[in-house]
C-alpha cells in the first residue's frame, strides 16, 4: 500500500472510531432505525451512504431477519464498513444504484446527502430502486440558519460534535430552504427534528 493510500486508510478509520464513539451519532441512529422499524419493511433495506456502517448495523439489530446493504463511493470506506459491522457493503454511487428498479422496500440515508455530487439525481435515483409500496428516508444535518442550533446542543451531545457542527457551515452549507427545495422537487415530504437539527425528506417511488 502506498504511503498516500495508507494516510487516507488511517484517516478513514479514525473517523469510524470517532463516529462510534459519538452520543450524537448513536441518537441519530437510534432515531432513524426506530423510525424504519416502525414501517415494517420486508427484508431488503438499503443505507446509501453507508460510511462506517453503524446505521446498517443498528438497523439490523432492531430488524435482525431483513437484510441489509450498505452502499458507499469509496472503497476504503466500504472496506471499512464491512470489516468493522459485517453489513454487506457494495461500492456504488447515488446516482448509479445496482439495483433494480421497484426492488427495494426501504431506501434510508443519514448525513451523506449534502455530500452528493448530484443532490436531485440521488434522491430520484433512490425513488426508482423503490418497491411501489416502498418508502426513501433521507436524513441530513442542517448546518446554516436558525435550524443548525438547537438549544442545549453542547449540553447534550459534547463540546466535539458542537465544533464540527459549527465547522459545517464554512465546509457544506447546507439550510432549511435547501432541503425544502429539494423536498418539492421530487415530491418528497419534509420534516425537521429541532433536537438534532436534522431533517428528514420522505420519498414515495417513481
Amino acid at each position: 500500500m502506498s504511503p498516500s493510500r495508507n494516510l487516507r486508510m488511517r484517516a478513514l478509520a479514525l473517523y469510524a472510531s470517532r463516529l462510534r464513539r459519538s452520543r450524537l451519532r448513536a441518537v441519530f441512529h437510534e432515531r432513524i432505525a426506530g423510525r424504519v422499524a416502525g414501517l415494517s419493511p420486508g427484508k431488503w433495506i438499503i443505507d446509501v451512504g453507508c460510511g462506517p456502517g453503524l446505521l446498517g448495523a443498528r438497523i439490523s439489530s432492531m430488524i435482525p431477519r431483513s437484510r441489509i446493504v450498505g452502499v458507499d463511493m469509496d472503497p476504503r470506506m466500504a472496506l471499512i464498513a464491512r470489516d468493522g459491522t459485517k453489513v454487506d457493503v457494495i461500492v456504488a454511487t447515488s446516482t448509479a444504484l445496482p439495483f433494480r428498479s421497484r426492488s427495494v422496500d426501504v431506501a434510508v440515508s443519514s448525513a451523506s446527502l449534502k455530500d452528493w455530487g448530484d443532490r436531485i439525481g440521488g434522491l430520484r435515483e433512490v425513488q426508482r430502486v423503490l418497491k411501489a409500496e416502498g418508502t426513501g428516508l433521507v436524513f441530513e444535518f442542517v448546518t446554516i440558519g436558525p435550524e443548525a442550533e438547537p438549544d442545549g446542543f453542547r449540553l447534550r451531545y459534547g463540546f466535539l460534535s458542537d465544533l464540527l457542527r459549527r465547522l459545517a457551515r464554512y465546509v457544506i452549507p447546507f439550510s432549511l430552504g435547501d432541503a425544502s427545495r429539494l423536498a418539492k422537487l421530487v415530491g418528497g415530504e419534509l420534516r425537521a427534528e429541532p433536537d438534532l437539527g436534522v431533517i428528514e425528506i420522505r420519498l414515495r417511488p417513481i
